[in-house]
């Protein structure tokens, strides 16, 4: 599996998967850039299944963690189906 890596301009967090890339799309809510509201998950159609979606929200929240940031999660995704499974992060979410 490549490495997830984040590019700051775009405002995503990213896995080059050959021609094509899954990623995770956010905005800075706050000033600090102390938020990070998920807007999107996408993940191309020849990955899915493989659990891709779900490696790159918790590594999305596991970096948000590490620096005490709080979640802001719009994508249904990550509302509907990440944190049902993943309630230990409830806790940096905000609204």
């Amino acid at each position: 599996m490549e490495a997830i890596k984040f590019d700051y301009d775009t405002r995503r967090f990213f896995m080059p998967l050959g021609d094509d890339e899954a990623r995770v799309d956010i905005r800075f809510v706050d000033d600090e850039e102390t938020i990070w509201e998920i807007l999107a998950v996408f993940v191309p159609e020849t990955h899915r299944g493989k659990g891709l979606a779900e490696d790159m929200v918790k590594f999305v929240f596991e970096r948000a963690k590490e620096r005490g940031f709080a979640i802001k999660p719009t994508c249904p995704y990550v509302k509907n189906r990440f944190l049902e499974k993943y309630k230990e992060f409830n806790y940096m979410i905000v609204e």
